[in-house]
């Protein structure tokens, strides 16, 4: 059966775009078990972030267009407007592509960590969900052992690296000392969470939380 990854990330498609493709984790479960559905997907594992949606399915056909239609119409829009955004590997070239993004070669900031935990997540989902499929399993579990002797071996985890902390060392280097300082934070999500921790460490004076919900701010 082909093995396919379907996706759009930061390099690919600007940020309303992504934003438009988002599956928030409340909704992955019945996206898992939807897109399970459709005729010709045997196993699936969704991956959806901030900077990436990404499709990893098992399929009895070999061509993208039945997952972009899919990816499109459950987010209410048509597959044109999404298509050109689109990247697509099969066999090989997906296997290469998911270690790739999972020892953080494929992110934003080189090597950040995020991703790697991001991914065991979303592999947990498909198990909860039931649409992970025997070959999916290998292939991640494969990954996961990669991705730990990459970063371990390589030396590309050997400083602390991620967008929310790119943010919080340019900030410094533009404002200097940050104590007096006030900061507003868009969203609650988790880079935002680890802004507001690298801040705190930085001893910022006074963090704002600006968010649709107010409980979760």
């Amino acid at each position: 059966m082909p093995l396919q990854i379907l996706g759009i990330n930061h390099t690919t498609a600007p940020v309303d775009i992504r934003e438009r493709v988002v599956i928030p984790e409340n909704r992955l479960n019945d996206a898992l078990t939807e897109l399970r559905a459709q005729e010709g997907v045997i196993a699936d594992i969704i991956v959806s972030t901030c900077n990436r949606t990404e499709l990893y399915c098992e399929t009895e056909f070999d061509q993208p267009e039945p997952l972009i239609e899919w990816l499109a119409a459950y987010h209410g829009l048509k597959s044109g407007n999404i298509a050109k955004y689109i990247y697509h590997h099969e066999q090989e070239s997906a296997v290469n592509h998911v270690l790739r993004v999972a020892s953080g070669l494929d992110s934003m900031i080189l090597g950040e960590p995020q991703i790697l935990g991001q991914l065991k997540s979303a592999y947990q989902a498909s198990c909860d969900a039931g649409t992970l499929g025997m070959h999916l399993d290998r292939l991640f579990q494969h990954t996961f052992n990669a991705a730990k002797t990459i970063r371990t071996q390589s030396g590309i985890s050997d400083h602390t690296v991620s967008v929310a902390y790119t943010a919080v060392v340019l900030a410094r280097h533009i404002f200097g000392d940050l104590q007096s300082k006030t900061v507003v934070l868009v969203g609650a999500g988790e880079m935002v969470q680890l802004c507001g921790r690298y801040l705190r460490d930085h001893g910022i004076a006074k963090p704002l939380i600006v968010n649709r919900s107010r409980e979760k701010a």
